[in-house]
């Protein structure tokens, strides 16, 4: 994964672990989302990457394995 900017990375991480967490989600599934949005901020540059809505619908779902 390139790393553009870590801004902001810890805050989508959190983000995502409370949306799941506040949803009753297994411990597997708050993990995977909140990495895939740290991950996912951390490729863009800026603390507030624009919005994109096929890559917020995985952090959503943390469904599926592959590298978005």
């Amino acid at each position: 994964m390139h790393v553009a900017d870590t801004v902001g990375a810890g805050d989508g991480f959190t983000a995502a672990l409370i949306y799941h967490y506040l949803r009753g989600a297994s411990v597997s599934t708050m993990n995977e989302a909140a990495n895939r949005m740290g991950a996912w901020v951390a490729r863009q540059v800026g603390a507030t990457p624009p919005r994109d809505e096929f890559h917020l619908e995985k952090v959503r779902s943390a469904i599926g394995q592959e590298e978005f």
